[in-house]
C-alpha cells in the first residue's frame, strides 16, 4: 500500500496503468526536488494564480466572474454562448474550457450543444482515463506526543486488507524543517478509503482517526485533537476527484482525440471549412504533465497560444518548445 498509494493518485494498484507512467517529464525536465510548500499566507494555493495574472488582471477586475456555474456551452458558426446557472449568457468567438476531467465525464452530455463528437465521448467514457482521489487529513494537537525528530513514518494496522491503508502514513508538520510549533500531523487516504471517509461527517472521521492512532501507539497517552480537517475532492461537484490518472487500457494516441478542439462547419450550406469554437485545456489535457498544477498551467498556456496564432496575433506554437510541452 505504501508503494502504490503514498505518492501516487490514491487508486488501488490494480486500477493503475504503468504505460506512459515513466519517465515523468516534470522531474526529468526540472529536477528531482519536490519540496513541501510551507508558506502560511492566508491566500494559500491561490497565491500561484495571483502571481500568474498580476500583470494582466488587476484585483477586482470585472471581467472575472466568480461563483458563476456554467450549465451550457453552445457553439456554432455564429460563435459561442456560455450560460450560467443564474441565467447570464456570455458570448465569444472562442472559448477555452478548463473544466476538470471528472466534470466532463459526468456532464458533457448536458453541457455541450451540439454534443461532443463520438470519438471524444468514447475516450471520456471508456478509454482508461479517470479522476483519482487522494484525501488529505490534517489533525492538530494541544501538545506534541510523538517523536518530533521524525519527518514521517508508516504505522502498521491490524485488520482486513481494506483497513490496512487507513491512516497509516504520517507526516510530522511540526518538524523543525516544516512548521515547528504547529503541533500538527498530516496523513493521506487513497481509495477505497478516500470515498469511504470523505462521505462521513467530520466527527466520525476524527473518531476513526483517533482510534487508529491510539491503537498504533498503545503505550502513549494521546490527547484529543484541537483541530481537524479532511479534504473532499471526490465529493466536490466541481472536480469529482483530485487529478487525472491512467487506468489499464489507456494509450497516448487517445490524447489527440480527447483534446481535439470543438469546431463548427461553416459556409457553403454548412459543408465548408471547420471553424474552431471551443478549446479543451486543464491538467488532464496535458499529455506529458497531466496530474500536476503545472500541467494545468501549461495546457492553458498552449491553448491560448493556439488561439492567438489562429487569430494572427501570436507565433506558431509548434516552433516554440515552451509552447509545446504537453505533447513533447
Amino acid at each position: 500500500w505504501a508503494m502504490s498509494g503514498e505518492d501516487a493518485n490514491g487508486e488501488l494498484a490494480r486500477h493503475q496503468s504503468l504505460r506512459s507512467f515513466l519517465p515523468d517529464e516534470g522531474y526529468t525536465w526540472w529536477g528531482p526536488h519536490d519540496d513541501f510548500v510551507i508558506d502560511q499566507h492566508p491566500r494559500g494555493f491561490a497565491r500561484l494564480i495571483d502571481a500568474m495574472v498580476q500583470d494582466v488582471i488587476p484585483p477586482g477586475d470585472p471581467r472575472i466572474l466568480l461563483n458563476a456555474e456554467v450549465v451550457k456551452v453552445r457553439y456554432g458558426c455564429e460563435g459561442v454562448t456560455v450560460t450560467t446557472r443564474d441565467g447570464r449568457v456570455l458570448s465569444a468567438e472562442q472559448v477555452i474550457s478548463t473544466l476538470p476531467l471528472g466534470v466532463l465525464q459526468r456532464r458533457h452530455a448536458s453541457l455541450f450543444d451540439p454534443p461532443l463528437p463520438a470519438p471524444q465521448r468514447e475516450v471520456l467514457e471508456s478509454r482508461g482515463i479517470s479522476m483519482g482521489n487522494l484525501t488529505h487529513v490534517v489533525v492538530q494537537f494541544p501538545r506534541v506526543w510523538w517523536d518530533d525528530g521524525m519527518l514521517k513514518w508508516l504505522s502498521a494496522n491490524h485488520g482486513s486488507n481494506q483497513s490496512r491503508g487507513e491512516f497509516s502514513l504520517w507526516h510530522n508538520l511540526n518538524h523543525a524543517s516544516l512548521l515547528p510549533g504547529s503541533q500538527t500531523l498530516l496523513t493521506f487516504l487513497g481509495d477505497p478509503q478516500s470515498s469511504l471517509y470523505e462521505g462521513m461527517a467530520d466527527a466520525d472521521v476524527r473518531a476513526a482517526l483517533m482510534r487508529r492512532l491510539r491503537a498504533q501507539h498503545p503505550r502513549t497517552r494521546i490527547p484529543d485533537p484541537l483541530s481537524f480537517f479532511i479534504s473532499r475532492h471526490g465529493y466536490d461537484p466541481n472536480t469529482h476527484g483530485a487529478y487525472s490518472f491512467f487506468a489499464p487500457g489507456w494509450r497516448d494516441k487517445y490524447f489527440a482525440t480527447l483534446t481535439r478542439p470543438l469546431a463548427a462547419r461553416c459556409g457553403a450550406a454548412q459543408g465548408g471549412e471547420e471553424v474552431v469554437r471551443v478549446r479543451l485545456a486543464g491538467e488532464a489535457m496535458c499529455d506529458d504533465l497531466s496530474g500536476y498544477t503545472h500541467g494545468g498551467y501549461q495546457s492553458g498556456r498552449e491553448a491560448a497560444a493556439a488561439y492567438l496564432h489562429g487569430a494572427g496575433k501570436g507565433p506558431d506554437p509548434r516552433d516554440h518548445d515552451e509552447l509545446s510541452l504537453c505533447n513533447w
